[in-house]
């Protein structure tokens, strides 16, 4: 799963970067319809991909359930995922800087609304033990 989205992630980035370049050569939006059109398709993929992964993290290594989006910071769940031990679970109630910080991925649940940010804030949330965020 998570090799799948870090491969996707790559790739978005090395598309996003060639379309750039071409850009800045003098290629014009009609020239670049191919590229946009499969940055654009990649993008819907990651975000289908993400909200699969991101529910089974969550029902699989969290207590909260029933994901119903991902509201910022899509970009961190594959650094999330391969280094749980480094991010925090915080709930952003008790955490107004989470949609303000950096390195920050905020989603939605039935019942709330929480964040993975960065171990440095432990002070916040949940940290990752026994295989779980606690």
């Amino acid at each position: 799963m998570k090799n799948t989205l870090t491969e996707m992630w790559r790739r978005f980035n090395l598309l996003s970067d060639f379309k750039y370049e071409m850009n800045r050569l003098g290629y014009s939006s009609g020239d670049l319809f191919v590229i946009e059109s499969q940055i654009s398709l990649l993008n819907e993929l990651i975000e289908i991909e993400s909200m699969n992964i991101l529910n089974e993290l969550l029902k699989t290594r969290t207590y909260h359930r029933l994901l119903k989006s991902i509201d910022r910071g899509i970009e961190y769940l594959p650094e999330i995922i391969s280094d749980c031990e480094n991010w925090v679970l915080n709930n952003v109630k008790d955490d107004s800087n989470a949609w303000i910080d950096k390195d920050v991925l905020v989603f939605s649940t039935r019942n709330s609304i929480l964040a993975f940010s960065k171990s440095t804030r432990i002070e916040f949330g949940n940290t990752y033990l026994d295989g779980k965020w606690q």
